[in-house]
């Protein structure tokens, strides 16, 4: 028995056992003078039905009656994404981001479009750099800006791994200052710890991040990864 969501009026989620009765109450959801919510059970509906075109749609009219929802901008980049590609997803979000200035969810989203598509780093490096220029308080925009260092210092040769050194130790202190408790942090200084061969202080910061995480299994693959290089 397939399982269907439905949001109803007041936002709730109710499982629903048969397609023509969620389709049904959906109609009815319709004219219950909640375009917002309508949008967004429609949206949650076709898609489950497996009609990208609709789901499309629907999402496109939850974002216009709700562009304060994050959620259902998010929704509609991963339909855009699967229907037109990356691409087409980065550059609604590039849109966005333009006619939202400085909006840090905005920014943030469109961030994770540009890594998606494999952009070049210095376009995620220099947003970030105006991100925490706005707010030095920003720990995600410390600890992406010193992934996307340690990126650069993986493939770079060793004069230019010296010359990156000091900065992304630089990078890690500050996303250690900004954010000490986060998981986040402790996976960067894994992930420091582990490009520059120090497989025994990779490991023990891969294992806090399981201790903080253990539902992750990024963790435990970082885990066995260091383990077979140090062997």
């Amino acid at each position: 028995m397939v399982v269907v969501l439905v949001v109803t009026s007041r936002g709730l989620r109710h499982p629903l056992g048969h397609w023509d009765v969620a389709e049904t109450l959906l109609e009815r959801l319709e004219h219950a003078g909640n375009s917002a919510r309508f949008h967004q059970a429609a949206t949650d509906f076709w898609r489950r039905r497996g009609d990208q075109q609709q789901a499309l749609c629907h999402a496109e009219g939850w974002v216009r009656e709700s562009p304060l929802t994050m959620e259902a901008r998010e929704q509609l980049l991963q339909l855009i994404q699967k229907a037109q590609g990356t691409d087409a997803a980065v550059n609604r979000a590039q849109q966005w981001f333009s006619e939202n200035p400085g909006h840090d969810d905005l920014e943030r989203i469109y961030c994770n479009y540009l890594t998606q598509a494999s952009a070049p780093r210095y376009k995620r490096y220099s947003l970030l750099r105006r991100r925490v220029r706005r707010n030095c308080e920003d720990g995600w925009a410390w600890r992406e800006m010193a992934f996307n260092c340690i990126a650069d210092y993986e493939a770079a040769d060793p004069k230019r791994q010296e010359k990156l050194n000091p900065r992304i130790s630089w990078l890690v202190k500050q996303s250690e200052r900004t954010a000490p408790e986060s998981v986040g942090t402790i996976r960067l200084r894994a992930r420091w710890f582990e490009v520059r061969g120090m497989w025994a202080n990779a490991i023990e910061q891969w294992m806090q991040s399981i201790e903080r995480e253990p539902q992750s299994l990024y963790g435990y693959q970082q885990v066995s990864e260091c383990l077979a290089r140090c062997w």
